[in-house]
């Protein structure tokens, strides 16, 4: 009876695998060709949280360029960039990867030929160091190759590349190639950070892993000497320190080194332009060599029957599929000579499931190839925008795990609530409004920036309202509700919050540090002309302060006074032994930026000498990702803990008319990285995906 019981289950597990199968179509064969110059190669696969979806990053060889002499064709290439929104098996074409090099790396003519991408991944949310080298049967998810780890001045939410550059376009190979590195906030812009100080003037094919002692390891091909591969080795992905040839694989030349984990075992795939030499490790120190190359012998399938080149994989759950690039044009053996003619020049991207039998790797190329890579497990995006037409965003994570949303309407008349489990449904949840504008008097115009807070065991929402005669007298108001769920239960007025004197005053918020609670707002200060200042005071009760007010910060940096002097929208983190206020400058148009101030966590919060002020920005319009005007954030955390930035943005840079009377405001939501320093690094705006 047990016997027939085990053989029902894994008769079960093959039909379901079947049945899974059936839904999906075999990858093609090709799997990709570029539609510009048809000479995609050197392929590497990620998982991008932007986009959500899988993009490979490759060389994009000018194969079908006519009247280049020499290798001129495979020089000038950008890195081209193509997206998969269904696991894998069909890809389209994107465009190329935005990015800038010094003169001095590019070259005199700033042609630079870009060569072999690797990348990088950010740290995703339940894993701070990147996407995970998955032990054997324990991860469910996707490692996209390459995790990530804080840099120097970058950690979490920053995409590393190591990129070989030549600075030219040349028609023989004798000319220098360095690795640099660069960094993203998005995986299309990217910025020059360094080139890497190797074993010699001629090195190219970077690929990086990180070690189970947190540090990184860098191979590549260092060709002055005989081709042979090298590793370097780095703390934080930014210093690298060379350690010379690879024992058990520099012996033999190749090129494009990739270094992955699976099923317990660490594998490095080297092409050998007779196929992909494979070698194992137990330690990431000392190679041995398997015995018989993958992707040696031809193929059958369409531009498929030549030996394969310059590999990368990608470990989705027990699976392990490996990306590499032909020559269709080239019978036989793949070599390094250049050919002259445009068949023989361009090439295709293939993709081919890999099999583990007793420590030996294999694959079938000509079997079908049903790829389906999940995205990493701990790989968390929204929608950007998450929710369209909400300004001046809050969102606020309760200990009874709803994610509770509140935002100024455009229509500037009401306070709508909403609440959802994850960040990401707040974004479909009904708002429902829990209160209106009054039809004359106070609270009677511009209902501005709610914030909604549990204090001792209520409901708090703290917002900003004009009179209905004088709708620019506008002052802070709070409402109160005792229920255990916010849309439940009775909002009562408990009126004006007194800040001590009459003036325009908005955007307060609260927060408690070591047994005290404190407010901060805007507020014109008294006969001043600078619009708003920020000022913080303690808190007697949520509706009364305990004490005098004291002057943080006024707008006296030009760019806190574009279009008007303004400091508003206070937002308080406390992190890293330090409290950080960022707060909204200048007009609400494309100049709307956030500063910050910070503070020591032992310091006397009241004493303004306690407060460092940015002297810039440190979170800007990004014209490259169309993002105009963020601004006006609040702070949440992921369910693991991790710190998010909320904040409203345009997504055009010209307005009719008043900005304010534009509704156009969308909340969006995307991580903070943590510098080295403690700091926090807000980046760029991301651009906008749904």
């Amino acid at each position: 009876m047990k016997r027939f019981v085990l053989l029902a289950l894994g008769l079960l597990a093959f039909t379901s695998t079947l049945l899974a199968r059936a839904e999906k179509e075999a990858a093609p064969k090709p799997l990709f060709r570029d539609p510009v110059f048809d000479g995609a190669a050197d392929p590497v696969v990620v998982w991008n949280p932007h986009a959500r979806a899988w993009w490979m990053f490759y060389t994009n060889r000018r194969a079908n360029v006519p009247g280049l002499s020499g290798v001129a064709w495979v020089h000038g290439t950008a890195i081209g960039i193509a997206e998969s929104r269904d696991g894998g098996e069909t890809w389209t074409y994107v465009g190329t990867a935005d990015i800038a090099l010094p003169p001095e790396v590019a070259g005199p003519s700033e042609s630079a030929t870009l060569w072999a991408p690797e990348v990088v991944p950010a740290a995703t949310p339940g894993n701070p160091i990147g996407y995970p080298h998955p032990a054997p049967s324990t991860n469910h998810g996707t490692e996209a190759h390459g995790p990530s780890n804080p840099i120097g001045d970058s950690a979490a939410g920053t995409h590393h590349m190591f990129l070989t550059v030549v600075p030219g376009v040349f028609e023989d190979w004798k000319h220098p190639r360095r690795i640099v590195h660069l960094t993203s906030a998005d995986l299309r812009h990217w910025t020059y950070r360094s080139t890497l100080a190797l074993s010699s003037d001629r090195v190219i094919d970077a690929g990086v892993h990180r070690l189970p002692n947190g540090t990184w390891r860098l191979w590549y091909n260092n060709e002055r000497d005989g081709k042979s591969i090298y590793y370097a080795d780095s703390p934080d992905l930014a210093t690298w320190t060379d350690r010379g040839k690879c024992t058990g694989v520099g012996e033999r030349p190749g090129e494009g080194p990739f270094v992955f984990t699976w099923r317990g075992r660490h594998w490095m795939l080297v092409d050998l332009w007779r196929g992909l030499g494979v070698y194992r490790s137990d330690d990431f120190e000392h190679w041995t060599a398997q015995a018989d190359n993958l992707l040696a012998q031809p193929g059958r399938g369409v531009d498929d029957g030549v030996n394969g080149g310059h590999p990368c994989v990608v470990v989705s759950g027990d699976r392990a599929f490996l990306f590499y690039f032909t020559h269709p044009g080239r019978a036989g053996t793949i070599k390094p000579e250049d050919k002259d003619s445009l068949e023989l020049r361009r090439s295709s991207i293939q993709v081919v499931e890999l099999r583990e039998k007793d420590g030996v790797l294999s694959c079938d190329r000509d079997a079908p190839t049903y790829i389906d890579l999940a995205p990493p497990t701990d790989s968390v995006a929204w929608p950007n925008p998450l929710i369209t037409q909400r300004a001046d965003p809050h969102i606020f994570r309760h200990t009874d795990g709803w994610y509770y949303f509140m935002g100024t309407v455009p229509e500037y008349d009401r306070l709508e609530l909403r609440r959802a489990r994850t960040i990401e449904d707040l974004a479909t949840a009904e708002p429902k409004t829990i209160w209106r504008k009054h039809a004359a008097g106070p609270m009677g115009a511009h209902i501005w920036a709610p914030e909604l807070h549990f204090i001792d065991g209520k409901w708090f929402i703290y917002f900003a309202a004009g009179a209905a005669e004088k709708v620019w007298n506008i002052r802070v108001y709070v409402l109160e509700n005792s229920a255990a769920n916010p849309l439940e239960g009775e909002w009562a007025e408990r009126g004006q919050l007194d800040t001590g004197w009459q003036s325009f005053a908005l955007d307060a918020t609260t927060f408690a540090h070591r047994g005290h609670r404190y407010l901060v707002w805007a507020q014109k200060g008294i006969g001043e002309k600078e619009n708003s200042n920020l000022y913080l005071a303690p808190l007697a009760s949520p509706t009364q302060l305990g004490g005098p007010p004291v002057l943080l910060s006024r707008p006296e940096f030009p760019w806190e006074r574009v279009r008007y002097a303004v400091n508003e929208g206070p937002a308080v983190l406390v992190r890293q032994g330090r409290i950080f206020i960022t707060y909204s400058a200048a007009g609400t148009g494309a100049e709307y930026c956030l500063g910050l101030l910070s503070a020591d966590e032992n310091a006397d919060l009241l004493d303004p000498k306690s407060w460092t002020k940015s002297p810039t920005p440190v979170f800007t319009t990004s014209e490259a990702n169309r993002i105009f005007g963020p601004g006006h954030n609040s702070f949440t955390t992921d369910t693991d803990g991790s710190d998010l930035l909320v904040f409203h943005a345009r997504n055009y840079r010209d307005i009719v008319g008043d900005p304010l009377k534009d509704p156009n405001r969308h909340t969006r939501v995307q991580r903070i990285a943590w510098r080295a320093d403690g700091t926090p690094d807000f980046g760029t705006p991301a651009p906008e995906i749904r």
